[in-house]
This record gives structure tokens, sequence and C-alpha cells, in this order.
């Protein structure tokens, strides 16, 4: 989900409403104003800079490979993972629903579903053994990711916008970081061990991607603001987050506990399916 979508207020609303409904669900004791939540909100600044890089995506078009591009936006993964951000109503996980024997059509629906995603899972695969021709394909459909990537000044701009939030808070901080946000989340902590974090909690990452590794300005080490344990959760259906994090370099010492989910098999990338995930819901409430 692109934070473009949302205002300040809208994005954090919409955390918490998904944060509440996993609450609700899973019989939590807990409610969603229990917590003292706080966001670094950033769209603006993609705004601000994807000015300045438009008039360059046809030259990288020109040199990406058509059946690549092809392919990709017949994929329409540019909009794949932002779909849920124009709806209000914020879906049921399947888990929580109860089980009742799927129709044909449904079934069928299931299984290409299933099926697209095992195609795109190999293609995530395939160019994470080609991390130039990988940054260009972000560069192309996904402007958040390169900006990040790519541009050190966006970089030091969000860097500053979670400076800001770590600063409201006098007690060590529960992380929760979805998609791009814990490759940020993983570099600010690596490179601020002046803050305190109780829990990491990584959704969906791409950390172990060959072409993250642009971003790290250090070599990867476990932060050491990170007092407690670092939880990573990946859903079987995402095709974007096809590893855990427990190879090389992420392979220190306390292990990063690596827990695989199932979310939406229409949109298992999303926010929506996460955050309400029982699994995600105990490792943030200490539960």
């Amino acid at each position: 989900m692109s934070q473009q979508e949302h205002q300040a207020h809208s994005l954090k609303q919409h955390w918490r409403d998904i944060f509440q409904q996993g609450l609700q669900h899973s019989q939590s004791r807990y409610h969603a104003e229990d917590f003292e939540i706080e966001m670094a909100f950033y769209g603006d600044l993609i705004t601000h800079y994807q000015s300045q890089r438009a008039l360059a995506l046809a030259e990288v078009q020109k040199k990406l490979p058509q059946p690549l591009v092809k392919l990709w936006q017949r994929a329409n993964l540019a909009n794949y993972y932002t779909r849920s951000a124009a709806t209000t109503q914020i879906p049921l996980l399947p888990i929580y629903r109860p089980q009742q024997k799927a129709s044909l059509k449904h079934q069928l629906w299931w299984r290409s579903l299933r099926f697209k995603d095992e195609i795109y899972k190999d293609l995530m695969i395939r160019l994470n053994r080609h991390p130039q021709l990988h940054l260009k394909v972000l560069q192309h459909f996904l402007t958040e990711s390169y900006l990040y990537l790519c541009n050190d000044h966006f970089m030091q701009a969000v860097h500053q916008r979670l400076q800001q939030r770590f600063a409201h808070s006098s007690e060590p901080a529960i992380v929760v970081a979805h998609s791009l946000g814990t490759v940020i989340a993983y570099n600010f902590l690596r490179a601020n061990p002046q803050f305190a974090v109780q829990r990491l909690i990584t959704l969906a990452s791409p950390l172990p991607y060959q072409a993250m590794k642009k971003s790290f300005k250090q070599r990867v080490a476990r932060p050491t603001s990170l007092l407690g344990d670092w939880y990573n959760f990946c859903a079987d259906e995402d095709f974007f987050a096809t590893q855990p994090l427990d190879r090389a370099p992420f392979n220190f010492q306390p292990q990063i506990i690596n827990q695989t989910i199932h979310t939406f098999v229409d949109k298992p990338h999303e926010i929506i399916g996460y955050l309400q995930h029982p699994q995600v819901i105990r490792a943030i409430t200490l539960e």
C-alpha cells in the first residue's frame, strides 16, 4: 500500500482499524486504544521526489526487456498492493470465518489465483539473481521502493520523520513494519543505536532480496537498539515476500523468529492480511 493514497491521519487510522479487527477476532484482552500508536508518514515526500524523476521513466522502460515489461503490466503489479487503500471496509481473514464448503466456482477462482501467485513468485526469485535488472523494474513500476533504495536525500528525509516519531516516546517501542517499511525500519535502527526497541516485527519483508543491499550503509548485523525479539512474518501466498530471514547475512544471533502465515489469496501482500492475523497480534501484544 503506497502512502501516497492516504493523508497522515487516514493512514494511521487505517492501520489502527485493521489492528482493532485483529484484536477483536483473536479474542485479545486488549483494545487498539490501549496502545500509543505513532506512525511515520512520508507520502508527501514520495510525491515531491517522484516529480523529479518523471522524465526518466520513458528511458528506463526502453532499457527493460520488453517481455518482462509486458508480463509485469499484465499482472498490474503497480496496483496489486494498493487496491485496499481506496476502500473503507476491511475484509475478515479466512482464519476467522466459519468453515464452509466452497463452491466449484470458488475453488476454480482460488486455484487460478494460487497458480498466478506461484508464477510471479518464480519471477521474483529470478529477478533476485539479477539485482541491477530488479532495480530497473522497481524504478519503473514501484516508485516508492526505488526512491528509498537509490536516492540518499529521500532516505534521509524519511529517517528524519522516524526520528520525530521516536522522540515522542520515552519508553522502549514495539516497531511494526510492512513491506518496504521493513527495509526502512532496519536501516534506521541500525543507524540509530540510541533508540530503545523492545521488539521488532517485520511483515512481508523484501529484505532478503539482493537489490535491497543498495540501501545498506553498514554491514548487515542485528541492530544494537533492538533489546528483545525480532519476529518476521511472511504469507505463504505472498509472492513478493518469497524468503524468510534465516540465511546469511541475516542468520545472526539471537535468531530472527520467522513465521509463515496465510493471508488473502487475492491480495496476499497487503497490510490488511498481515496486521489482523492472530500470530501477528500475539507478537505485538506480547501475549
